[in-house]
């Protein structure tokens, strides 16, 4: 979904269909905190009739600022439907008043307005109001136990949130490093009468491979490992600037811990 679908989603939710539910979840799910994209998810959700609609009510009320908006974009229907009966009221009221007047006397009808102050108009938006008023009430009440998203709650998600995608950073970075990584094919002979007791105090450098390397990579030990490329570098200066390369990635990954 691009920048103008979504504006035009936003000034015409019935263009909302199936297929803007799985592109208004990514949306939220790269900005977790954009309140709109989830106040047309709910309206997405409601054009559907889906049964996810409750749920994600509640969710979206407590990333409102105003949840009077998020009311009246889910209520924009019942709201002109409303407006309608009333509007229809007033047409039926106002056709029985004529033929009264017709039939009865017009003193009759004064006295009873100037008795009773009977005013058509204000008694139809009165009765608007409290209808309308009344649906509004109930639809607060249903998310009035829903606390909204404090500071320090809405630091922490934000925190954790940034935590998640810089590991997930890290891991694709191992991951890519080692699945790219070529192995070096070792000797085929050994040197016969090799100084045992030497290889003991030293470190043997024939036991060092690309795949020593990995396991020290995958536990966490990354400078065993730029040391080791190193080592491997000067048993095998023809590839040198392979190893220097690995080098680099490695120390990568160490700066976006």
């Amino acid at each position: 979904m691009n920048r103008n679908q979504f504006f035009s989603f936003l000034e015409n939710p019935n263009l909302l269909n199936s297929s803007t539910v799985d592109e208004l979840k990514e949306i939220i799910e790269d900005f977790p905190f954009f309140q709109t994209a989830h106040l047309l998810l709910v309206k997405n959700f409601l054009s559907l009739n889906s049964i996810k609609y409750s749920k994600q009510l509640k969710l979206s009320a407590t990333y409102a600022n105003d949840r009077a908006k998020l009311f009246h974009l889910i209520n924009d229907d019942f709201i002109n439907k409303e407006q309608s009966k009333i509007d229809d009221k007033k047409t039926t009221a106002q056709n029985e008043e004529i033929n009264n007047n017709k039939q009865g006397s017009i003193l009759n009808n004064e006295l009873l307005n100037f008795e009773f102050g009977v005013n058509e108009e204000s008694v139809g938006k009165q009765l608007l109001d409290m209808e309308i008023g009344s649906s509004y009430a109930g639809l607060l009440d249903s998310i009035s136990e829903i606390s909204p998203i404090d500071e320090s709650t809405e630091n922490n998600r934000k925190k954790e949130y940034k935590k998640t995608k810089k590991l997930k950073t890290q891991d694709f970075l191992i991951e890519n490093f080692l699945q790219n990584n070529k192995k070096i094919i070792p000797k085929d002979t050994f040197e016969e009468n090799e100084d045992i007791s030497k290889n003991s105090v030293e470190e043997d450098n024939d036991l060092i491979t690309e795949t020593l390397v990995g396991i020290y990579i995958k536990q966490g030990y990354y400078f065993k490992a730029i040391m080791a490329y190193e080592k491997l570098s000067l048993k095998y200066p023809e590839k040198s600037i392979y190893f220097a390369n690995q080098i680099k990635k490695i120390k990568q990954i160490i700066n976006n811990k």
